[in-house]
């Protein structure tokens, strides 16, 4: 399964391939490292649009999307190396 990410969230002048990006879902709480939840790794993967990032799932992950949907709350996570949460965006089915 794949996510779009907008590039124009990210920090200006920041690589993205530097950054780490987690899928969160269920009840989230936003602190200053991270939104909570059960969360995943998406690693960044070639093919996406101008302008987006794509980002895929595990396979283990993605067979559990019915449930993922079925949360509260879906969001993306971006964190830093510190790892500091840098950036979050909703996710939309």
């Amino acid at each position: 399964m794949t996510i779009g990410y907008p590039l124009d969230r990210l920090p200006a002048a920041v690589d993205p391939s530097a950054l780490r990006f987690r899928l969160h879902w269920g009840t989230l709480a936003v602190d200053a490292t991270s939104l909570g939840g059960t969360s995943a790794a998406a690693r960044i993967v070639d093919g996406a649009p101008g302008g987006v990032l794509a980002l895929r799932l595990d396979r283990r992950t993605a067979r559990r999307i019915d449930e993922i949907r079925a949360g509260p709350s879906v969001a993306i996570g971006v964190y830093d190396d510190v790892p500091r949460l840098v950036d979050a965006t909703s996710v939309q089915p």
